[in-house]
């Protein structure tokens, strides 16, 4: 019987079977339990059995193994398909009258219980059987049937399968299904056999593979279902159900999980490609994959053909090919990447914590998976990524290094329009990409990131040499990709790269980096729709704020952060010293001018003093159009969370942060934020005139004291206890600004507020 072909009947013909019986190490049929999951695959495994009779179309069910002492087969593996098909020959007999001299197939048992051996002998005993039915009332109510039958449990599966047999094959002619089940020649259900000869050998094997009494897997009932959908295919269907079993076996047996099957790496990556057969024609749905598969690939499905082709042609890709080395060469981790400015980029970094380069695998191993914020494990992301590498391994794209890359970029900044619904809409701009090169059609994703990569290509069309230096840039985790605050100037783009890469890659020069910036102009970037303003942050870790205002977005929007940008690269990269000392000297050249010649406006207070550029997101919210003096200093990203006002921390460090005064937190939208004395109630802030000061609390001799304090400041007042202690100012170039420094101002305020005991 070793490595034989046979179907149910055929083993007793052809291999010397006398009887099978489940041996008592076997767990009790499955097949035939109750429960949602079970019945999913119970139905399914009958619907194949079924179409196959129907059809004429043989399946095969894979291998059965077990013992073979003295004409009796013990099988250790293969126990709930032997039961199944026992169940169907004896359902088709009683109906055909094959039943009145039952044959060799009829001597199957259980060596499990006394019961359901007796029970299988009952089944077939014509004398039993005469006059019945095939159902499990019948059955239930003969006199044979002991009433405490009912609590065993393979017996009671027995009967569950027993109706499910008579409801599906009840509309078949029994004399089809009898004659197409036992032919001697291409019988439409068969086994792939193998013989242990020793038996205890068999049951040492048996307890290693820890194999008892489990049901057909989900694969195992898929595979299944998926031949009789294409079964009209013909040879196609022959050639699906040998390459399931050898060449993508063998291909998927490196991405094994830790069972040592491949079973969930098939579906997996069958799933993916059935999902992306779907978004190819305009469907997103969900749900079990059979009658998914069945809509795309069955008869009814007008485009089966090109949907099976894809299916075949994802698979075949990737025989002979070493998939993780492949994967390394097209992709690598961006945290791993060579930071050297000098080396030349090879494969295309991807970005983010823990990014996975060989998307093949993540995807056998994740894909269907969720995780805690239900988001999927095998991102859309990575979905298209790893559907554009398959377009040029099926249709042999020219030039996918570049079109990856530029797909990479426009996905990083389509956060956004990556969504499920849109996905058929994306992988018809993945289809113009990967096969035409055509940047100018694609429409479902960010519109401004596909402008910039048109910009580049443009770009580097003319320049060749200087695409290294382009990817380098784009590979900068800063940037991500996109290159809207960068001039593409040929000349002088080499040398900004490599002063960018100099300031940028060093986080402790951030904080000196945005004061610079700020020297060169308003370089800060507006938020569409909103009062908030990105500056970038000194906070160590915080690349993503940078990422926010150097990179996405359109280019003519950045105008001002791009120009910035751009001058201070420049300077940086003609001084000749370290980025550092560079950017000092030009920030202590530029307030030595604005004192020179008085004009301090809120860019000289925010490059002259680090505690107002000290928060950790870089947003500001304004209180107007402009910047000025009303403006909040956010910590996160929401008003909601607590902030600073950059002034009032400004001045209460520059005071010595005297514990008379109240830390300056706030949260919440309110206009006014006031610096608080702890003792009388005294407090301060800052307006467009200078500081407004005022005493909540007026005492006898505390009331008169303020006033003294005020007058001597030349204060201008406006209240009983409030007024305004003015800033020298002067007009300039259309605008006010201050002559003197204010925090100098306001910290003389508080020194004198707290010298007169408030």
């Amino acid at each position: 019987m070793k490595g034989e072909i046979a179907s149910y009947t055929g083993l007793f013909q052809d291999s010397g079977i006398s009887r099978i019986e489940i041996p008592l190490i076997q767990r009790d049929y499955a097949q035939g339990r109750e429960g949602v999951a079970v019945r999913d695959i119970r139905d399914g495994f009958l619907e194949v059995l079924a179409n196959a009779v129907e059809v004429g179309l043989p399946v095969s069910l894979d291998f059965i193994y077990g013992d073979f002492v003295d004409g009796v087969f013990r099988p250790l593996d293969g126990q709930q398909r032997l039961t199944t098909l026992f169940l169907i020959h004896w359902y088709a007999a009683c109906r055909t009258g094959e039943l009145e001299q039952p044959g060799a197939w009829a001597n199957f048992t259980y060596a499990t219980r006394p019961s359901a051996r007796t029970f299988c002998e009952r089944l077939t005993d014509p004398t039993a059987m005469a006059g019945g039915e095939q159902s499990s009332r019948w059955l239930m109510d003969q006199p044979w049937f002991a009433f405490d039958w009912r609590h065993d449990p393979t017996i009671r599966a027995m009967l569950v399968m027993i109706d499910a047999i008579a409801e599906r094959f009840d509309a078949i002619d029994p004399q089809l299904i009898w004659e197409r089940l036992t032919r001697d020649d291409d019988p439409v259900v068969s086994f792939h056999t193998l013989q242990i000869n020793e038996a205890r050998q068999g049951d040492d094997l048996y307890i290693k593979m820890n194999s008892r009494g489990k049901p057909l897997t989900p694969f195992e009932n898929f595979k299944a279902r998926f031949e009789s959908t294409i079964a009209h295919t013909g040879d196609r269907a022959r050639e699906f159900a040998r390459k399931v079993d050898v060449d993508w076996s063998d291909m998927l047996w490196p991405h094994r999980g830790d069972d040592d099957i491949v079973d969930d790496e098939f579906m997996r990556y069958l799933g993916f490609l059935i999902e992306i057969c779907e978004w190819r024609d305009g469907v997103v749905t969900s749900g079990p994959l059979g009658p998914r598969a069945n809509a795309l690939f069955g008869p009814g499905s007008p485009r089966w053909e090109t949907h099976l082709k894809f299916v075949f042609d994802a698979f075949d890709t990737w025989l002979g090919t070493e998939i993780p080395h492949y994967f390394g060469e097209v992709f690598t981790n961006a945290a791993t990447a060579p930071s050297d400015d000098q080396t030349e980029p090879t494969a295309i970094p991807l970005f983010g914590r823990g990014a996975q380069v060989d998307l093949f695998t993540a995807c056998c191993r994740d894909y269907g998976e969720l995780r805690h914020s239900k988001a999927r494990s095998f991102s859309l992301q990575q979905g298209i990524l790893l559907y554009a590498v398959l377009v040029h391994r099926i249709m042999h794209t020219d030039e996918p290094m570049t079109r990856l890359r530029a797909l990479r970029n426009i996905l990083e900044w389509s956060g956004d329009e990556i969504r499920l619904a849109d996905m058929p809409a994306i992988l018809n701009d993945v289809d113009r990409l990967m096969i035409d090169g055509d940047l100018q059609s694609i429409s479902a994703l960010n519109q401004a990131q596909v402008a910039d990569e048109i910009a580049k290509a443009e770009f580097l069309a003319s320049h060749p040499h200087l695409e290294g230096v382009v990817h380098r840039l784009e590979d900068h985790d800063m940037l991500r990709g996109a290159l809207t605050s960068f001039d593409l100037d040929e000349v002088r783009l080499a040398d900004r790269a490599a002063a960018f890469d100099a300031v940028f890659s060093h986080e402790n020069q951030w904080a000196d980096a945005s004061a610079a910036l700020l020297t060169f102009g308003e370089y800060q970037r507006t938020v569409p729709r909103s009062a908030k303003s990105l500056f970038g942050t000194a906070a160590i870790g915080q690349t993503q704020f940078w990422r926010d205002l150097l990179a996405g977005g359109q280019r003519d929007r950045i105008a001002s952060t791009r120009d910035a940008l751009m001058q201070l690269l420049d300077a940086v990269a003609v001084s000749g010293i370290n980025p550092t000392a560079t950017m000092r000297d030009i920030r202590d050249t530029w307030l030595a001018d604005r004192e020179e010649t008085r004009c301090l406006d809120w860019r000289y207070y925010f490059v002259r003093y680090p505690s107002m550029r000290s928060g950790d997101s870089g947003i500001y919210v304004r209180h107007g159009e402009d910047i000025g003096y009303n403006v909040r200093m956010l910590i996160k990203t929401q008003l909601n969370s607590w902030y600073r006002d950059p002034y009032l921390l400004t001045l209460w460090e520059e005071s010595g942060q005297p514990d008379k005064i109240e830390d300056p937190w706030y949260r919440g939208s309110e206009p006014e934020r006031w610096l608080k004395f702890r003792r009388k109630s005294a407090e301060i802030r800052c307006v467009e005139g200078g500081w407004a000061v005022r005493l909540r609390s007026a005492g006898q001799k505390s009331g008169p004291r303020f006033l003294q304090i005020m007058e001597s400041l030349g204060w201008t007042q406006s209240g009983p206890f409030e007024g305004v202690v003015p800033v020298k100012q002067r007009p300039g170039d259309g605008r006010i600004f201050d002559s003197v420094d204010r925090i100098t101002l306001g910290r003389e305020v508080v020194a004198r507020l707290l010298e007169g005991g408030f």
